[in-house]
């Protein structure tokens, strides 16, 4: 059996399936930049809607369940495929997460009626039944405040609330020693306490713990000498520095363990970061 062939009936299974379930499918839509994911947060809220689909994030409940956020990316065309999650990896990803948890009711959000079709097709969900146009949600002061901040700003808003990420006095002057800086940070979060449009507070120190166990869990020989945030363009970029032997520097497996700790912080502590930089040492020899 051809894959397309395999993956047509999957796909026709995995609708019939979810519409016998009765799961409804509706989409928000509006263009880039005036306020979707914010009033796609208070829309979850008030119709008690299970799963939504924004920028390339599934995100359960107010957890991110799977994905990658797009704008994280910096080439348009790599953000679009993976907003309307056109590559194969990353649907298969999705579909098999959503395999794993009941929903009844899913929020697509778009930037048109044929992308949010688009992005239920790359996922095996039924066509939309309803779209919501986000003039119907949100007034015309708050569309053109959401568009004046991206024109200053040149940012979207993450599909999550906003975290302030905090130090202590004891983890400032360790950071501090470090070379790394006092001041707090801001990342993005969804957490099941955070409404929409709040701000949170974490540790930065639970940051930089969750980092060095997502390297211990993807390699033991892998050994993080320090761990930097740093403000780039409105969003977070976090810094490591490690030892690596030899035998393991290859790019493809850094691609991997950087990849590795974007997921894991995102599934673990709900934040999303721009970037995971590593810099890397060669370990010392040993038996």
């Amino acid at each position: 059996m051809g894959v397309g062939l395999a993956d047509r009936l999957g796909k026709a299974f995995s609708v019939v399936a979810l519409r016998s379930r009765r799961v409804r499918v509706i989409a928000l839509v509006g263009k880039s930049g005036s306020g979707k994911s914010f009033h796609a947060r208070l829309m979850a809220e008030e119709r008690e809607i299970d799963i939504v689909i924004d920028d390339g994030l599934v995100i359960d409940r107010g957890t991110i369940l799977t994905g990658h956020w797009a704008k994280k990316e910096q080439l348009l065309m790599v953000a679009v495929r993976k907003a309307l999650f056109a590559e194969q990896e990353n649907a298969r990803e999705a579909r098999k997460a959503l395999r794993h948890v009941p929903f009844r009711r899913v929020l697509i959000v778009a930037t048109s009626q044929r992308l949010a079709e688009k992005i239920a097709g790359n996922l095996w969900l039924p066509a939309p039944m309803e779209f919501i146009p986000v003039e119907g949600v949100a007034t015309r002061g708050e569309i053109r405040t959401a568009l004046r901040r991206r024109g200053r700003h040149g940012m979207h808003s993450s599909p999550v609330p906003e975290v302030r990420v905090r130090r202590n006095l004891l983890s400032a002057i360790r950071l501090l020693l470090r070379g790394g800086g006092a001041r707090k940070r801001r990342l993005r979060i969804v957490g099941p306490a955070a409404e929409a449009g709040s701000s949170t507070v974490i540790s930065e120190s639970a940051v930089t713990q969750t980092v060095v166990r997502c390297v211990e869990k993807f390699d033991t020989r892998i050994h993080v000498q320090k761990v930097s945030l740093l403000e780039t363009g409105g969003m977070t970029t976090i810094e490591l520095s490690l030892t690596v032997p030899r035998h393991r520097q290859g790019s493809g497996r850094m691609h991997d363990l950087s990849d590795f700790i974007m997921h894991g912080l995102e599934k673990q502590l709900g934040i999303i970061v721009r970037e995971v930089k590593l810099t890397v040492a060669e370990a010392p020899f040993s038996n």
